[in-house]
């Protein structure tokens, strides 16, 4: 069970549970929370539902675990697929190994473009900035460091991986 002050994962956004409100609305109590990203943004969510929206952070172990796998997570196969609906559906279901596919995928995609010179294509671009973003946002927190700092933890951690 969750507590007051505790940061979670309310939807895709992290947030900071701030208090309960008792019998807020239909005489039903209510989590407050307060968005990471717009500190004016109170949400409240209904506590018979918490359990289904709201998630707690990853550890550090958790981390480190993840980190360990990344080379392993596969990327999205690229035959016959409709690439918006496959990483919406891979960002929906909230998984970080999910996350990590879309992000290699999109990643590896605009790459072969690049290296092209063709232009890359919106979609891999807007699912790779989501999906960098739910990941890189958790691992801030959890570490509390800076979103950027998140971001060169995780690719020097599997650089170094590459290395060993």
């Amino acid at each position: 069970m969750v507590k007051i002050s505790d940061k979670v994962v309310y939807r895709n956004d992290i947030c900071k549970i701030l208090s309960i409100d008792k019998k807020y609305k239909d005489n039903e109590d209510y989590l407050v929370l307060s968005s990471s990203q717009d500190s004016t943004l109170i949400i409240r969510v209904p506590l018979s539902v918490a359990d289904e929206n709201i998630r707690p952070l990853m550890s550090k172990k958790d981390i480190n675990q993840l980190i360990k796998k990344i080379p392993e997570i596969p990327t999205i196969p690229m035959e016959n697929w409709n690439r918006g609906i496959e990483y919406k559906e891979l960002l929906s279901d909230g998984s970080h190994e999910s996350i990590i596919s879309v992000i290699k995928t999109s990643h590896l995609r605009q790459q072969a473009k690049t290296d092209k010179k063709q232009k890359v294509n919106e979609i891999d671009k807007i699912y790779f900035r989501q999906a960098e973003q739910r990941l890189y946002r958790e691992i801030a927190a959890v570490l509390n460091i800076s979103y950027e700092a998140a971001k060169k933890h995780i690719i020097d951690s599997v650089a170094a991986l590459s290395e060993d």
